[in-house]
């Protein structure tokens, strides 16, 4: 009886403290996940506001971008058309710079020409200054001497020789030198029509002009005849020019040449026909056409 007691006593106390442990085992594990799942719904919950925020917040800058994004789009539409205005002026300039860079080449062409006519303008009124003071100078006296010393100085100043020689007619057949510069080749002290290029021009009546090497290789540079009325009353030539010159004459100098040509002999004639006048001798005068051409 009383191990029966015993033995119920010991299964009561099981039993209690059984119970009782597994009740407390039971809340604490109960608490214990009631505190987690809270705890994960608060960080999900914080997580989700922060997400949010951050969203917001990217919403706005996406506004912010997509606002510039206009505003950029309506200043490069607005830059490209002002780029386009640009190239549209800048060709324009072009355009009118090439315009005027042409009136500025015809223009400088105009000039050019201009000056270039000028400068023959100014050449010819010199040469016509020339030819009027030769001329002057050869008319400007009747004594022979300074008529001689004219015709020296328009070969020598306005020409550019000084070896040169002056015939004048002796006879019907001859040229005799009657002044010169330097000293002319005792050949041609008297010169026979026909013979050599004095001579020749003599007897043609027509003058010799050769330049450079050729004159060189002769010996004479120029030979003109004196003539009045068509009668071969003389002759001028030029052995070298000065060097200077090149051993080349000039536009100018070959009309000085045929100046000489025509009034130096007229001019000597005149000489001649006042020494005669003040000997008291009858002048020989000629008659215009009186020489045909087996007279000179």
């Amino acid at each position: 009886m009383t191990a029966k007691n015993e033995t119920g006593s010991g299964n009561h106390a099981g039993s209690a403290g059984g119970n009782h442990a597994g009740s407390a085992g039971g809340s604490y594990a109960g608490s214990a996940g009631g505190n987690y799942v809270q705890k994960v719904r608060e960080d999900t919950n914080r997580v989700m506001a922060d997400l949010k925020g951050q969203n917001e917040r990217l919403r706005v800058m996406v506004a912010a971008l997509e606002s510039d994004r206009s505003r950029l789009q309506t200043e490069k539409i607005r830059l490209q058309e002002q780029l386009m205005n640009v190239r549209e002026d800048l060709a324009q300039r072009m355009d009118q710079h090439s315009t005027l860079v042409r009136r500025l080449s015809d223009v400088q062409r105009e000039n050019e020409s201009v000056a270039g006519r000028f400068v023959e303008i100014e050449t010819q009124n010199t040469n016509l200054a020339n030819l009027y003071v030769a001329g002057y100078q050869l008319h400007g006296s009747l004594d022979r001497q300074q008529v001689l010393g004219a015709i020296k100085e328009i070969i020598i100043n306005l020409i550019g020789s000084e070896d040169f020689a002056i015939f004048e007619r002796h006879g019907d057949d001859r040229l005799r030198v009657v002044d010169w510069f330097d000293e002319p080749p005792a050949m041609f002290h008297e010169v026979v029509f026909g013979e050599g290029i004095i001579g020749q021009v003599a007897a043609s009546g027509e003058a010799f002009v050769s330049n450079g090497e050729h004159g060189r290789s002769v010996g004479i540079t120029a030979c003109v005849p004196l003539q009045v009325d068509g009668r071969v009353t003389g002759a001028i030539a030029i052995f070298r020019l000065l060097p200077q010159k090149q051993d080349a004459l000039e536009a100018l100098d070959e009309e000085l040449l045929g100046l000489l040509a025509s009034q130096a002999g007229i001019a000597l004639y005149c000489t001649s026909l006042h020494e005669q006048v003040l000997a008291g001798s009858q002048p020989e005068v000629w008659s215009i056409g009186e020489a045909g051409a087996g007279d000179r």
